[in-house]
Formats: C-alpha cells, structure tokens, sequence
C-alpha cells in the first residue's frame, strides 16, 4: 500500500497501514508521521513540551497569530488577575506569586509582614474591607514604603474599603492608598 500523502495530522489516513502491508514498510510510514507532526509544529524546538490537554483546547478554532510573552503587541480582550482573598489574622501573609490582586476583610488588629515572591517591576493591589469599625487596623512590614515615609492609617469606619496600590523593586513595595473609597 502506499504512503499517505498527507502534510498536516488532519489529512492523516486512520485506516492506514492496512493490515496486509509487509512489515517492512511499517518504517516508511513511522517516518512520514514523524515528517508531518515536524510539518505541522515546525517551531518546537524544545526537548519536551508542557501543554495541558485545556490549554491546546483554548487554541481550537484561533485565528491569527497567538501572543507570546516577551513580544510586543496589541491585547484585543481585557486582561486581568484574578483577585485572591487574604485570611484575616493577626499576622497576614501575602504570597505575590499566587495574589497579585488581593482582598482582606479586617476583623481587628492585624499585621501585614513584608510579603513573599516580591519581583521586581510588578504591580500588585489590595482591596481591603473594615469588618470591625473603629478596632480594626493594619500595621505595615518594613517593605512597604509610602509617601513621604508615612503609612497610611485605613478608614476606620465599618464596611470602608480602602485601595493600596504597589510597585515593587524586588525588595520593597512603593506604596499609594486610596482611602475611604465609596
């Protein structure tokens, strides 16, 4: 029987290799399969790929040229960071890496140590609530700076939400505060 004759996997015949082909042929069709997926994927380089299955779904149906990171372009959908919310206690970890767009809702007094996976050039936002009225408050790590060397003290009123914005260096977090927002 002869070679398919395909060049994308699409075209691939799945009836071939009949079963009546000699054996030694089986090389010769290993050997096209192996020139079509190279055919059709022609810029992994890579030694070994790390797609999930619903990531090459998302691509189902795309046209034009996917974004990568590291390049220049235009986003034609908003982007976002999905916010993450902060257990109240009275020391409040923030781990950058897993919420860079967080909410904390404050039930008393509480501590926000410098945080973890700080990367320098990041921007990073907390949306905090005050559960508590006036007993609720934070005090800052020795990371966040703001300015003119003043932290802020968040609206004491219940249910206040107040916004703290973030640039960061890698080592420290320069800080804004929206307080009081309604």
């Amino acid at each position: 029987m002869a070679l398919d004759t395909a060049t994308y996997i699409a075209q691939l015949s799945l009836s071939d290799p009949v079963g009546t082909d000699k054996r030694s042929t089986a090389d010769d069709h290993i050997r096209h399969v192996k020139t079509v997926l190279d055919n059709q994927f022609p810029n992994f380089s890579a030694t070994s790929v790390d797609v999930t299955c619903p990531e090459i779904n998302k691509l189902a149906g795309k046209t034009g040229a996917v974004g990568h990171l590291g390049e220049v372009g235009a986003w034609v959908a908003q982007q976002y960071f999905s916010e993450a919310s902060l257990t109240m206690s009275a020391t409040v970890s923030w781990d950058l890496s897993v919420a860079q767009t967080a909410r904390l809702g404050i039930t008393g007094v509480a501590v926000l140590p410098n945080p973890t996976n700080m990367v320098a050039g990041g921007t990073y936002i907390m949306r905090v609530t005050n559960l508590a009225s006036a007993t609720a408050s934070i005090s800052f790590g020795s990371a966040f700076l703001f300015t003119y060397g003043i932290k802020p003290t968040l609206t004491k009123s219940l249910s206040a939400v107040d916004i703290l914005t973030f640039y960061s260096d890698g080592t420290s977090m320069y800080g804004t505060a929206i307080l009081d927002v309604k």
